[in-house]
């Protein structure tokens, strides 16, 4: 009985986090100039700074996932159900950290639009958006693995002793399984149509960080 789903492998996991250091490494209006001064990027700054540090937390959650390990024993099921648990806690942080970021916004609309900062109500609708999307899909795939995976070591026994009650309760599940990931595949792609549009809109902020997103665009294929 092998392990038959698993996370889109490390692809396009970063890119939240790398779009949060895109903003905060330059002024939105211009990247010729110094980096943010004024009050209101400062205060914008923590928020995106908490969102990027639980970005980066949840996609190494995530990477455990994929690199599981989820054949032929019932103890590396129960581990595996663990690192999945862990990553729905990163999710817990990650989706707080947006829900905060995004309130600020809306709180302040009228001065970033008064201030020529735009960009951050931008990329808040991709984040209230998008990618609020993106992780519903992630939630549910996250909670059919789980059932899937304590289903199989619950059952182990008689799953390998050919049960066919059991087999098709486990066939079922692991549908469940595949489809939610499908989903999940679904909402990440129309997320980054949305994010790769955010960052194609702003051409200066590729010309400045070159180097970055010659990077980005290798480990990620799409751009």
């Amino acid at each position: 009985m092998k392990f038959q789903a698993s996370f889109q492998k490390k692809t396009h996991l970063a890119f939240i986090s790398f779009l949060i250091c895109f903003i905060l490494a330059s002024v939105l209006t211009g990247c010729g100039k110094e980096p943010p001064k004024s009050r209101m990027e400062k205060r914008i700054s923590l928020y995106l700074n908490n969102m990027e540090t639980s970005a980066v937390n949840l996609e190494h959650a995530m990477d455990s996932i994929a690199d599981a390990k989820v054949t032929n024993t019932v103890e590396r099921m129960r581990t595996t159900v663990k690192i999945v648990e862990e990553a729905e806690k990163a999710l817990d942080t990650a989706d707080i950290d947006v829900g905060a970021y995004i309130a600020f916004i809306n709180k302040n609309k009228g001065v970033l639009k008064s201030e020529g900062l735009e960009p951050y109500i931008v990329i808040k609708e991709i984040l209230d958006y998008q990618l609020r999307a993106k992780r519903r899909a992630m939630t549910a795939y996250f909670s059919h693995m789980k059932r899937w995976l304590n289903y199989s070591a619950d059952h182990y026994s008689k799953l390998k002793a050919g049960d066919p009650r059991v087999r098709q309760s486990y066939d079922a599940m692991l549908i469940k399984v595949n489809r939610s990931l499908k989903q999940y595949n679904m909402a990440n792609d129309q997320y980054h149509r949305h994010t790769r549009d955010f960052v194609n809109r702003y051409p200066a902020l590729k010309k400045k960080f070159k180097r970055q997103y010659k990077t980005m665009k290798k480990e990620m294929g799409w751009l």
